[in-house]
């Protein structure tokens, strides 16, 4: 069976991708710089172009891997439910979402909520990208990133906190806060937990993977990260089943299989 394309940490991307082209570790070490070399001098995409600069510098092509493996940031009261439901589409849990909200700020009417939950859509009050999100099956995933160090330093790979929450539930918390002048945010995070879901996907453009997986390796290598490593999965509104949900890791757990991951990069210890 062919192997998964896997990124936990430097080391597990190295061992996958010199799996992936049957290659010694050493020898991917080895030629890794130069094919970074050769695909910057792409005009047209020198981002993608790193896995078809490593062919040649190899001499070979890659296999296809069996599955690629991303991981899901979020923030959850019982973390459990992923590994029983799986990764649900917006569409699918937006409801349950609002019946969340109802518990973080019990002070508010029903009648409130549906007023707040009608304006959010509409537009009649912010943040704008509520409605954007919710009418936009292309915001509906459910979406991971396939570096998970990615969800530990976001900033240093271009990306959003998501182990700070959902980012429709950030939406909602903050048109409570400005609408009813309730802290709805800090109660979210202080009944919440952080974790990342790690979930098997379907092979689909690994050529992109690929090259984001070699970035990242290529950058850990010289002890930096890159955003060039920066690539996620989108399901589009399409479920990933419980079958395909691999672990479920809370921040702590994390944090401690990260090298470094214990510090932020404000400094502070989280």
């Amino acid at each position: 069976m062919a192997p998964v394309l896997r990124c936990r940490d430097p080391q597990d991307a190295l061992a996958s991708i010199s799996a992936l082209y049957d290659a010694e570790q050493s020898e991917i070490v080895r030629v890794l710089p130069r094919a970074a070399d050769r695909s910057q001098t792409d005009l047209d995409d020198p981002i993608a172009a790193m896995a078809g600069a490593l062919s040649r510098e190899l001499a070979k092509m890659p296999r296809t891997p069996s599955s690629i493996h991303y991981f899901h940031g979020t923030r959850a009261r019982d973390v459990t439910v992923f590994a029983r439901d799986g990764l649900m589409s917006l569409e699918a849990v937006l409801d349950a979402m609002w019946r969340e909200v109802r518990s973080l700020a019990p002070e508010l009417s029903e009648n409130e909520l549906l007023v707040l939950r009608s304006d959010l859509t509409a537009g009649r009050v912010g943040p704008s990208t509520y409605g954007t999100r919710v009418a936009d099956s292309q915001h509906h995933g459910p979406c991971g990133h396939l570096i998970r160090d990615a969800l530990v330093r976001p900033r240093d790979y271009g990306s959003v906190d998501y182990l700070a929450g959902a980012e429709i539930m950030i939406d909602i918390c903050h048109a409570i806060g400005d609408r009813f002048q309730l802290d709805a945010s800090a109660r979210y995070i202080e009944q919440t937990t952080p974790c990342v879901v790690e979930f098997s996907a379907p092979a689909e453009r690994l050529g992109h993977a690929l090259s984001a997986a070699l970035w990242y390796l290529e950058s850990g290598l010289r002890g930096e990260r890159t955003t060039s490593a920066n690539w996620g999965y989108s399901g589009h509104g399409l479920a990933i089943a419980p079958t395909r949900i691999i672990s479920v890791l809370s921040r702590q757990e994390l944090l401690k299989s990260t090298p470094g991951g214990e510090q932020r990069q404000d400094g502070a210890t989280r």
